[in-house]
């Protein structure tokens, strides 16, 4: 009597695969290594430098126009907007129900200095990794960024489970 096939252990990890988040979070730290030496040069972070080049990109942003062109959460956003209020680079201002982001004068001061030194880390990534990946590469980040900004996307954001289960799904 021939028995079925026992089923894969789901702890095995060849049956879990690999992981998207995690390869991209890794990716994220690397990458951020190699932008942080030039920045601390005058004592910025990367995030802190991402987040004064969106405002001065976008003028006077609202929270909610930030939050979507950096990916954050309101939260996350406020938290690291605090830091650049504190550190007076930031100011904000409330017009019609919502607070806008300006860079203040010391801002631009530190954005001006910063921008440079940012230069330096592009080009040296990019000749590290290669001119043909690295744009091959931010045009991959591009469409998966709009894959994952789509109503879809957005609708079930707060239910990754029920997201993750629909796929296998679809894939099984």
């Amino acid at each position: 009597m021939k028995h079925p096939p026992k089923p894969a252990d789901p702890l095995d990890p060849a049956a879990i695969g690999p992981c998207f988040y995690f390869k991209i979070k890794r990716l994220s730290r690397l990458i951020g290594r190699c932008y942080d030496p030039f920045l601390n040069e005058i004592g910025l972070k990367g995030t802190q430098f991402s987040l004064l080049s969106a405002i001065y990109q976008l003028g006077a942003p609202s929270t909610g126009e930030l939050s979507h062109v950096l990916g954050l959460d309101r939260t996350t956003l406020t938290r690291n907007t605090t830091v650049l209020i504190e550190k007076n680079w930031i100011t904000t201002e409330k017009k019609s129900r919502h607070n806008h982001y300006r860079l203040t004068n010391e801002g631009k001061a530190i954005f001006t200095k910063a921008l440079p030194l940012w230069r330096h880390a592009q080009q040296a990534l990019r000749h590290q990794v290669g001119a043909q990946q690295w744009d091959s590469f931010l045009h991959e980040v591009d469409v998966v960024a709009s894959s994952l900004q789509t109503p879809f996307a957005q609708k079930n954001a707060s239910q990754p489970v029920a997201l993750i289960d629909a796929v296998h799904r679809k894939q099984g």
